[in-house]
């Protein structure tokens, strides 16, 4: 079974690992194709290995769905958008973005802090928005202030509230703060996403 998946984020480790304990049951050997997704590549990857099947993460092909390379393998998409794998009847597996979003909104709402925004995605991402939607929802219907983010961090109150599409948005966010004077976590508190300790 190839895993078109890229391992440089500790939630795409996380998801290879419970691949491998999946495999492990099935008596599948996995080989991770960590390489480009070109057509190119995968075509070659795929008369390489010969594989009963694949499994394609998002992080692997950026929201491209190479689904014609696949039409005579099994495959199943990690986190595709969804009308992606519907539309061409490809199994796809997503994880609940929503439900992620509030378990940041509940660790958020635990303080003080009146006003809250999300940080979204640097690109259109359905699963980020997703959350967005699922954070704004737990923000209101705590009785606090949902503020759309704007791209600049000076445009919000302190304090405030900070969810991060993230764990790369949240470095990035906090790194702008503290080169603006802002303090973490008495003016802007951050949850960031994907627990990576790093």
């Amino acid at each position: 079974v190839l895993f078109f998946q890229s391992t440089t984020q500790k939630s795409w480790r996380d998801k290879l690992a419970g691949v491998y304990r999946f495999a492990q049951e099935a008596g599948w050997q996995v080989q991770v194709v960590a390489s480009g997704s070109s057509v190119a590549d995968v075509c070659a990857t795929l008369a390489l290995w010969q594989p009963i099947g694949c499994i394609v993460d998002r992080a692997m092909t950026l929201g491209r769905t190479p689904v014609r390379l696949f039409c005579r393998t099994p495959v199943v998409f990690l986190d595709q958008k969804p009308s992606t794998g519907r539309r061409k009847r490809f199994p796809t597996v997503l994880h609940d973005s929503a439900a992620t979003a509030r378990v940041g909104a509940e660790e958020l709402l635990r303080s003080e802090v009146r006003s809250f925004t999300y940080v979204p995605w640097n690109k259109p991402a359905f699963w980020s928005d997703e959350r967005e939607r699922s954070f704004a929802r737990a923000v209101r219907a705590a009785g606090r202030t949902y503020l759309r983010w704007t791209g600049d961090i000076r445009n919000l109150p302190t304090p405030c509230g900070v969810l991060c599409a993230n764990d790369i948005v949240a470095q990035r966010t906090m790194a702008e703060a503290t080169r603006l004077g802002l303090r973490i976590p008495e003016d802007l508190l951050f949850v960031g996403i994907d627990d990576d300790p790093l």
